[in-house]
């Protein structure tokens, strides 16, 4: 990675927190070793009397790829690819999660989050006590959810999620 700063001073550059070595006429240059995918970069000089200058960006790296295809539609055709193309039934087939069938068996992603839902333990995201002050004092000794409710619909552009939690009991003490 290389690159330019400019200072009165002579600045000190890191990439990702490693040093980099800058030249008299303030340009520097460091390594990176990029990995498959996205991969997060910062870069920060500073001349040790004023604030830091920061850079952050995000840059995906693949050590080869597939040309597009000339033409007025550009696309690429992956000799060894596959195609996956995802339907309504995939992310909800409408049907209900049966929380007392033997073997559970989710068959959409709907269902999946119906179950993660049903078994949240909601008490770990409270603080205990829920309040705490000279006139009150409320604790939440048990959350129990039952009636949930997930809906997900493909729609132009994207999906909609629906969530509902048909009966929320919170126990309190205090």
């Amino acid at each position: 990675m290389t690159g330019s700063v400019a200072d009165s001073r002579t600045p000190t550059v890191f990439i990702n927190g490693v040093p980099a070595e800058v030249d008299e006429m303030g340009m520097f240059s460091g390594s990176v070793t990029p990995l498959f995918g996205v991969n997060h970069l910062e870069i920060v000089a500073s001349d040790e009397v004023t604030d830091q200058a920061r850079i952050q960006m995000d840059v995906m790296w693949a050590d080869r790829y597939n040309a597009p295809d000339a033409g007025d539609n550009p696309s690429v055709t992956l000799p060894e690819g596959i195609t996956l193309q995802l339907g309504q039934a995939f992310f909800d087939d409408g049907a209900p999660l049966d929380l007392e069938a033997t073997p559970l068996t989710t068959r959409d992603l709907a269902g999946i989050f119906e179950l993660v839902l049903a078994n949240l333990d909601f008490m770990s995201f409270l603080p205990s006590p829920l309040i705490d002050s000279s006139a009150l004092q409320l604790n939440v000794t048990s959350v129990d959810v039952s009636d949930v409710t997930v809906e997900v619909d493909v729609v132009d552009g994207g999906v909609e999620l629906f969530v509902r939690f048909g009966n929320m009991v919170a126990n309190t003490s205090g």
